[in-house]
């Protein structure tokens, strides 16, 4: 078992030392962070972009004229 850790201790600095492992170490957890922030950058855009198209959002009314559910409310 001794042997094992030395090889995977040996292969671990080797490629610790090569740029790529440097480079994609950093690299992908700021593409992620990068992707998050555009994500919520144009969610924002979106939903005003909407508003602007079509006038917000719609306006939906239930009138009780009946007064089933509510008493009719005196004038």
């Amino acid at each position: 078992m001794h042997k094992v850790w030395i090889i995977a201790r040996h292969e671990y600095l080797v490629n610790l030392r090569r740029p790529g492992f440097i480079i994609v170490t950093a690299l992908v957890p700021a593409l992620g962070a990068i992707a998050l922030l555009i994500g919520a950058f144009f969610s924002g855009q979106a939903t005003t972009a909407l508003e602007q198209v079509f006038g917000g959002a719609p306006v939906t009314a239930v009138v009780d004229e009946s007064g089933h559910f509510t008493p009719i409310l005196p004038e």
